[in-house]
């Protein structure tokens, strides 16, 4: 029985809670053998667990990116500032495409050059349910995506992270340019506000209305979302999904936007960085966490200790 556990884990990648329902479902029937049906002495899936180990197919989505390939990726979407900046923070920092969406001018402190993840950008499509990925499609005419400033998914996922000159000048460009646009657009300038409201699904929270109004006249809350479009207005994290798309098509680069987190964690490791203060800066409940996903990399690792050792160990 654990064998075949183990087999259904690496052979079709499920999510732990899939196989929890799995396992579930094989005790619960063992136990109606034995207790209910007395067909069976001992209940033999009692002790069956989820494997812990790291699945190769969950290895095989780990894309992580050369220097090269980013170089030409943020090349080609040097004319549009919202997609360049977007991709140059997240390859700085190393933060979820939710993460990045969801941050604000008043995370970043340009003075002690950090960034703060306190809220997550998330849309609850036209059935109330919320999402971190697909694209709400609706009636013509008839706006379905809702956009809102959620709570992280884990406690671990707040967070304050030191980045370097180059991301934090390259920040104080952009919002520069930002200030520049409010000022050509003026009245036509597109505003974001917050507005707490109660989904469908019975849960509060903080969606982003857009309008050219200002603050007296709308009786809400402004916020700086920071990757907005020339204009003003804020699409979330949609807008991204043509630049994958021209990334993989065009550049013929296999890309997603979770491959720069990959590609930051993994340039880390590599460089020596200990695997405690990666986890932290990628917001990982453990570096259990952290160690299993890029298995890959720490293998390397200890091979390349080893040989270190060989050379500086000598005794010859």
């Amino acid at each position: 029985l654990q064998e075949t556990v183990n087999d259904i884990y690496i052979k079709n990648n499920f999510a732990k809670s899939y196989m929890k329902n799995i396992l579930k479902v094989l005790k619960g029937a063992f136990s109606y053998a034995k207790v209910k049906a007395k067909l069976i002495k001992e209940n033999p899936a009692e002790n069956v667990a989820i494997p812990t180990m790291t699945t190769s197919a969950k290895q095989d989505d780990i894309i992580v990116l050369s220097k090269g390939e980013i170089k030409r990726i943020l090349e080609r979407f040097e004319a549009s500032p919202h997609d360049y900046y977007a991709l140059l923070t997240a390859y700085y920092t190393g933060f979820r495409v939710s993460e990045v969406f969801g941050l604000t001018w008043d995370c970043i402190d340009f003075d002690k050059k950090k960034i703060t993840i306190n809220k997550i950008a998330k849309k609850i499509e036209n059935n109330g349910k919320v999402s971190e990925k697909g694209t709400a499609r609706g009636k013509r005419g008839k706006a379905t995506t809702r956009w809102y400033f959620g709570d992280c998914k884990t406690e671990s996922s707040y967070r304050v992270i030191d980045v370097g000159d180059t991301l934090i000048d390259a920040l104080k460009e952009y919002k520069k340019s930002q200030e520049e646009n409010e000022a050509y657009y003026g009245d036509y300038f597109l505003k974001i506000y917050e507005k707490e409201e109660i989904t469908e699904t019975n849960r509060r929270v903080k969606r982003l209305l857009q309008s050219e109004k200002p603050e007296e006249e709308i009786g809400l809350s402004r916020v700086y979302p920071v990757f907005i479009k020339e204009n003003g207005s804020f699409n979330g994290f949609d807008p991204i999904k043509y630049a994958s798309l021209v990334i993989n098509k065009e550049l013929k680069i296999k890309f997603n936007f979770h491959a720069l987190r990959h590609t930051h964690a993994t340039m880390l490791i590599e460089a020596g960085v200990p695997i405690k203060a990666v986890s932290e800066r990628l917001g990982h409940g453990s570096t259990r966490t952290t160690i299993e996903t890029y298995v890959h990399v720490t293998e390397n690792m200890k091979s390349d200790a080893v040989n270190k050792f060989e050379i500086l160990g000598s005794l010859a």
